[in-house]
């Protein structure tokens, strides 16, 4: 396979990227990212970033997945980046109980495996990687593959 070099404006969201918002069960809105693979696509790549994360700092391996055929989206987590805070101090991402977050994930994968094309799989970094493999113990996700860092 030969990878080819994508070059991005880190500043801004690539065209072809479509931001938009998922409601959890209860309504909270979780902020996303959706890019297509310009063709037929290998698979469908959820990312799910860190505690205080924001998706926009990982657009180049996301543009670098989307380059490789993938359909790709990442999410900010309940409480954290463009999800919205659960308290009034916009620096503090709280949360009440993690199985919040896995009720979340659970929500949103069982929405988005309908909408995508298989294999799927998911990758989780820092807490997203500690929520994806509660997750995935938990039978609340059912990746065909998972990267955990």
């Amino acid at each position: 396979m030969t990878y080819q070099k994508v070059t991005i404006d880190r500043r801004a969201i690539p065209a072809g990227a479509v931001e938009s918002r998922w409601n959890a069960a209860d309504g909270w809105p979780l902020r996303r990212i959706d890019w297509m693979a310009d063709g037929p696509a290998r698979g469908s790549i959820l990312f799910m970033p860190g505690r205080g994360d924001i998706y926009e700092k990982y657009l180049e391996t996301l543009a670098h997945w989307q380059a490789q055929g993938w359909n790709v989206t990442a999410a900010d987590w309940r409480g954290q980046g463009g999800s919205g805070r659960m308290s009034d101090h916009q620096y503090v991402g709280h949360i009440n109980d993690f199985s919040q977050w896995i009720d979340d994930i659970g929500g949103f994968w069982a929405d988005w495996v309908v909408s995508r094309p298989g294999p799927y799989v998911v990758v989780g970094h820092s807490m997203g990687g500690h929520l994806i493999a509660r997750a995935i113990q938990e039978k609340r996700i059912t990746p065909d593959a998972a990267v955990l860092s």
